[in-house]
């Protein structure tokens, strides 16, 4: 017995994105089709997006939280620095060729203090702090080459340290390719600022 699925969408409501399941089988023996039912399944219309961690937790059904304490270049802790909350998915962070080993190690030690809240806090310089972004972004995409890792002559530097600090070879590989192809006389000073 073979089934077949097809599935429909009915535009009769503007807000709702209808779904029509109908299974029909053929019979070997007499080659005549039989129809097994329909499903009906009304859902509400929403944009095709793309799981990332720039969506809301509830959008994303998110199950960790990144807490990032910005501290400013030379100055110690005060207690008065600004924080960022990402939002992120273990699945993303912990699994594939552009995991974090050190987010992969956590996730799968439950005995961390950080596993029972399902939050990692993390203390960057500012300048890290604003690559952050860009390294999530990288191990969000896929592995095609049209949505390789923003990197710029700017915070190369920054996401070549967060590739290291957080494990993640193939950020750390795209940001050398990135540096030996940029690096040049008028910009070197950049990089010597940024590699303080």
């Amino acid at each position: 017995v073979r089934l077949r699925t097809r599935i429909n969408s009915q535009a009769q409501n503007p807000t709702r994105r209808f779904l029509l399941l109908q299974t029909v089988t053929r019979c070997p023996t007499s080659n005549m089709i039989l129809d097994l039912g329909e499903y009906h399944y009304s859902l509400p219309v929403e944009e095709d997006r793309e799981l990332s961690w720039r969506l809301t937790p509830e959008e994303s059904l998110s199950d960790w939280r990144i807490v990032v304490q910005i501290i400013e270049d030379g100055i110690e802790d005060t207690g008065a620095s600004q924080t960022i909350i990402y939002n992120v998915h273990k699945s993303v962070l912990g699994v594939g060729p552009r995991r974090s080993e050190y987010f992969s190690r956590v996730f799968r030690n439950k005995m961390v203090i950080e596993a029972t809240k399902s939050t990692s806090h993390i203390q960057l310089q500012d300048s890290a702090a604003l690559a952050f972004p860009d390294m999530l972004d990288f191990m969000y995409r896929t592995n095609d080459a049209a949505t390789e890792v923003n990197v710029t002559t700017e915070n190369a530097v920054a996401l070549r340290h967060l590739a290291q600090y957080f494990g993640i070879p193939s950020l750390f590989l795209s940001v050398n390719n990135f540096i030996k192809s940029d690096l040049q006389v008028w910009n070197a000073t950049i990089y010597l600022a940024e590699a303080e």
